[in-house]
């Protein structure tokens, strides 16, 4: 783990105890609900293209394809370069999981009845470590030592080895 990003992670633990400790254990929500569902929508993009490249035999050979015109973009990025691929990826991941990660953090802020200042310094202090966490995870050098992808099964019983790119 480099210095920096050491630091960072020391920051915001810090921030959210002294968060906590200003406003209570209420602040612990948004944080906590950003950061699981950011994890979650990065590992359901992962898990989607893994499987959409898995099941398009060729792949690594094809030449790239148009952002907003081909829905095997993100599959091809998975196998040829993912490194760009675990940016895009967590992009996505980032603002899916801040719309739906706000909207269950603030249904149970209401539901508990939190005030709106102690919900606004959670929410913010969560999309600050999410953002955190997002930009980690798309700098990560296992994105960028990552290679191909592995040997699969066909459906029809062949073995197709798939090239490490």
């Amino acid at each position: 783990m480099s210095k920096a990003w050491f630091i960072t992670l020391f920051l915001a633990a810090f921030s959210v105890i002294a968060v906590c400790l200003v406003y209570g254990l209420y602040t612990v929500i948004f944080p906590f609900i950003l950061l699981l569902a950011f994890f979650l929508f990065f590992r359901v993009y992962a898990f989607a293209a893994s499987i959409q490249a898995n099941a398009i035999p060729g792949i690594e050979q094809l030449d790239e394809p148009d952002f907003f015109l081909s829905q095997i973009y993100m599959a091809w990025l998975y196998v040829n370069d993912r490194k760009r691929w675990a940016k895009y990826a967590a992009i996505f991941s980032y603002l899916s999981g801040a719309f739906f990660g706000s909207l269950f953090g603030i249904l149970i802020s209401f539901s508990l009845r939190v005030n709106f200042n102690v919900s606004f310094a959670s929410w913010l202090l969560g999309m600050s470590i999410t953002l955190l966490t997002a930009m980690r995870m798309a700098t990560s050098k296992r994105w960028v030592e990552a290679k191909g992808h592995e040997t699969i099964n066909c459906n029809h019983g062949t073995r197709l080895n798939k090239s490490k790119s």
